[in-house]
Parts: C-alpha cells; structure tokens; sequence
C-alpha cells in the first residue's frame, strides 16, 4: 500500500508539471496573439520566446510558438526590417538552445536559424559591397555554428543519475518502512547508499556538463 501510495503522489506531480507547463505555453501564445493584433511586434515576440521557454517534447504550444516566431521574421525579411528579423531569428535560435540536453529540439531549425542570421547580419553591414558581405557572412555563420552547448557525456550523466537517487527515494520509502510503521535495516541502507552516490553523481555531471 506504501508503494503504491507513493506511486500515486509521484504520477499526480508529474501530471501537475505537464498541466502547468501546456498552461504556460497556452496563455503566452494567447498573448502573443493579442499584441500581434495590436500590431505590437516587439511584445509578440517576447511573449513568444516566454512560450519556447515552457518546453515539453512534443509540445502543441511548443510549435505554436515556434511557428509564430517564424512567421514574425519572414514577414520582416519581406518587409526589408532586417533588424526584427534577425532578433526574431536570435530568440528562436536560443528558445531551442535553451531546451538542449542530451538532444537539442529541432537540430534543422536551429540550422536554418544559423543561416539566415548570417546572411541578414551580412548584407546589413556590407552595404552594398558583395565581397565584404561573404566575408562577414562566412565570420558570422562559424561564431554560429560554434560548439559551445553542453557537454553530451555528462549531459546523459546526469540524467541517468537524477532518476538513479529519485527511484532510490522511491524503493526507500517503499522498502525500509514495513505496513506497521517497523524499520528494516538493510534495504534502508542499500538505498540509502544508493541514493548518497547517485545524487553525488548528480551533481558532479550537472557542474561538468
């Protein structure tokens, strides 16, 4: 009964992250929406990086808000604001940098992200000149593309280790207390244990990662 009590507290908190989550997403593309309405891009925008920032793999809010981001810089590209597009461009780029972990969401987005920016960059400093403006292009596309997220390794690391003392507290709780309140030793102290590495782990791969 332990168990499975604790089971049902964990689902219940899990269900509530995801409920607050979708919500937060929700509500800032609702407000997105309303200052794209008032003609508002500047608030648009940064109610739509808000949203990119309530992640959840496969997400509906998530691609709303990505869409919506899209759809600000393209029609500023057409428009000829470069500098709008390019901050809009930015904010998409970092709202899935910003969700990396052991994978980074939509890889080829950020790809796209990476190009545009840099020929925006480019032709707005190059005024004119082709020559200078692949020169800038080809600078700013590789500070881009750079390699500087986290370290993948450690990354999963400390996954595996955040779960590995979770499920140590779970197995304590369920293993060390018998159905009359009495204490057993050993499976206290192997998940006891168990939990002092793993979370010793965790933190290790979190500094490191």
């Amino acid at each position: 009964m332990r168990a499975k009590a604790v089971l049902i507290l964990v689902a219940i908190a899990l269900l509530m992250i995801v409920v607050r989550v979708l919500v937060g997403g929700v509500r800032e593309n609702r407000v997105a929406g309303q200052y794209l309405a008032q003609g508002n891009v500047p608030e648009a925008m940064a109610a739509y990086d808000r949203s990119l920032h309530w992640y959840l793999p496969l997400s509906p809010t998530f691609s709303t808000a990505i869409d919506g981001m899209r759809s600000i810089a393209e029609d500023a590209e057409k428009s000829g604001d470069v500098e709008t597009a390019v901050v809009a461009w930015r904010l998409l780029r970092s709202g899935m940098y910003a969700n990396e972990w052991w994978i980074l969401p939509h890889k080829s987005l950020v790809a796209e992200a990476d190009e545009r920016i840099a020929r925006l960059v480019a032709k707005q400093g190059a005024g004119g000149d082709a020559s200078r403006e692949e020169q800038i292009y080809q600078k700013e596309f590789a500070l881009l593309t750079k390699q500087v997220g986290p370290n993948k390794a450690w990354a999963f690391l400390a996954v595996v280790a955040f779960f590995g003392w979770v499920a140590a507290v779970l197995f304590f709780i369920a293993k060390a207390f018998g159905p009359k309140d009495e204490f057993h030793r050993r499976p206290a102290a192997i998940y006891g244990g168990v939990f002092l590495v793993a979370y010793a782990v965790w933190m290790v791969a979190l500094s490191n990662a």
